[in-house]
């Protein structure tokens, strides 16, 4: 549940930001598309060794900071701003990368775990994220791999905003494209799927089964998850 909701906000994230910078302007498509991706790009490549040549698989390599606890917990502070929606943008996108990491050595029991409870067959978990932004691209270099993500998460809202319009006469799109043109219609701002996830986390905490930084797990927590297993 929690890399789940970790790779929706990064999601939201890249939205949000997509929609902060395109705000109060109509503008080409692909000259967006290109401008957005290459602010990622800069932004990536000055804080780190990575360059846009080398392959999504090369990159997965060098990604070794793996705390998606403190790492999400940055995230969430960067977009509360719109300031810093071009650092944002690349931290969720370097997000991406530290969950296929993590998740990498139990891909075939969190497989299972949906399988088991008839996860598999909803849209948006987190094995069906991992192959669509991650595990179909790994050839593609950095800067064709942002693209083709965006396009992505750009196809998915709309057809979420149509599926979800029904038969009421609200509009639920954040841009208009027409005629390869794209238009800022609202900016829609990153959150989780559910306040839920925080609520067990505080009572995780509270009850001492995650140390005081809530990023690890403390002898009691251990052992209550050996117990479970």
């Amino acid at each position: 549940m929690w890399v789940n909701e970790a790779f929706h906000y990064a999601l939201q994230t890249i939205f949000w930001a997509f929609l902060e910078n395109l705000d109060g302007r109509i503008v080409a498509l692909q000259d967006y598309l290109d401008e957005f991706r290459n602010y990622i790009l800069e932004e990536s490549i000055t804080n780190s060794n990575l360059s846009q040549d080398n392959s999504l698989q090369d990159i997965l390599t060098l990604t070794d900071d793996l705390n998606l606890p403190e790492k999400l917990r940055e995230l969430v502070q960067l977009s509360k701003s719109y300031m810093n929606w071009k650092k944002a943008a690349s931290k969720a996108f370097n997000l991406f990368l530290i969950i296929h990491q993590v998740t990498k050595p139990y891909s075939d029991k969190i497989q299972y775990f949906e399988g088991n409870n008839g996860i598999d067959v909803q849209n948006g978990r987190i094995t069906e994220h991992l192959n669509l932004y991650i595990n179909n691209n790994l050839a593609l270099n950095y800067s064709k791999y942002i693209e083709k993500s965006l396009r992505k998460l750009l196809n998915d809202h709309i057809a979420t905003a149509y599926r979800k319009m029904g038969n009421g006469e609200t509009s639920l799109l954040k841009f208009i494209i027409e005629d390869n043109v794209i238009t800022h219609v609202q900016t829609m701002e990153p959150r989780f799927t559910t306040p839920r996830i925080k609520t067990i986390h505080n009572f995780l905490c509270d009850l001492k089964f995650l140390d005081n930084k809530g990023s690890s797990l403390t002898d009691e927590g251990k052992n209550l998850l050996m117990s479970l297993r």
